[in-house]
């Protein structure tokens, strides 16, 4: 018999993963007829149902169990040797995804102290949001992904604490509350906010503590929704609402008087980077995490 096809097996995975035709389809660049289609000819092939068709999802059945578990091991078995044979040709590739925080501000640094210590190894690094880096991991186009919030649902990968981040309200800097010595959380509720799009680590680490504070997400009142870190400083800058950033992507605009930053009267908003790395990784990416070891960064 003629072995499980690796394309027919990717949809399928993706599908285990959603739940869902049209989300899978989605994101691997598909139309869902033909993700149906390649499902369709993989229970044909293997002559067994995989899912159970419900009303608002597709649900494994015990085959598809076996299928999902052993599909992963298979698709690293094929990443692995794909890698090797590009490193035969032409050198070790490292190919990272970091949402943006991480991307822009934390490995720029670690990326060239790697390159000097590992010249043999390129590097490719892409910068998206933190949902994005989780994709990219989770259909194998990135070695390692460096994030600011943890997936939700578990993966084929472990997560290690990489750096340390702290977020801060800014307003315009002509905002009645610059200069304040300090504003309670429940404050916010109601105030136009300038927001990060969904997939964004700090969006989420920003209602998950104004929620711990008291601040219903009913309460908050959205004004204006941007993709990128600059983008939400130009629009507090520009009176359209106050944000929660990290102070990392806000110290440069704050010390030059584009924004404000107005202390909360609670305990400092803290979180953790981390680093999601497959449980099979490869050959550069374990190179890196040495370096990072050797650097003290990683334990």
């Amino acid at each position: 018999m003629i072995p499980v096809n690796l394309i027919q097996l990717t949809s399928f995975l993706r599908v285990a993963e959603t739940g869902n035709l049209s989300a899978a389809a989605r994101e691997l660049g598909l139309s869902q007829p033909a993700v149906s289609q390649q499902l369709r000819s993989l229970e044909e092939h293997l002559g067994v149902p995989l899912f159970e068709r419900t009303r608002r999802r597709l649900v494994l059945t015990g085959a598809g169990h076996v299928l999902a578990r052993r599909g992963r091991e298979l698709l690293a078995l094929a990443r692995q040797t794909e890698e090797a044979v590009r490193q035969a040709g032409r050198g070790a590739i490292l190919r990272l995804a970091a949402s943006s925080i991480p991307g822009e501000f934390l490995l720029p640094d670690l990326v060239r102290r790697f390159r000097d210590a590992h010249p043999g190894t390129a590097v490719q690094l892409s910068i998206g949001d933190t949902r994005t880096a989780w994709e990219q991991l989770s259909r194998g186009t990135a070695d390692l992904a460096a994030v600011g919030a943890l997936p939700e649902t578990p993966g084929a990968w472990q997560a290690y604490p990489f750096r340390e981040d702290r977020l801060v309200l800014v307003v315009p800097p002509d905002h009645p509350w610059a200069g304040r010595a300090a504003v309670p959380p429940a404050a916010l509720a109601g105030e136009p906010l300038v927001w990060r799009e969904a997939g964004s680590g700090t969006r989420r680490t920003a209602e998950e503590f104004l929620a711990a504070q008291g601040v219903r997400p009913d309460e908050l009142s959205i004004a204006c929704t941007v993709e990128s870190n600059e983008a939400c400083l130009s629009a507090v800058a520009a009176d359209l609402g106050m944000s929660i950033l990290s102070r990392l992507v806000a110290a440069a605009a704050i010390a030059a008087g584009r924004v404000a930053e107005v202390p909360l009267a609670s305990p400092p908003i803290r979180r953790r980077f981390h680093l999601l790395v497959p449980t099979e990784p490869s050959a550069a990416a374990r190179s890196f995490l040495d370096f990072l070891r050797s650097q003290g960064i990683m334990s």
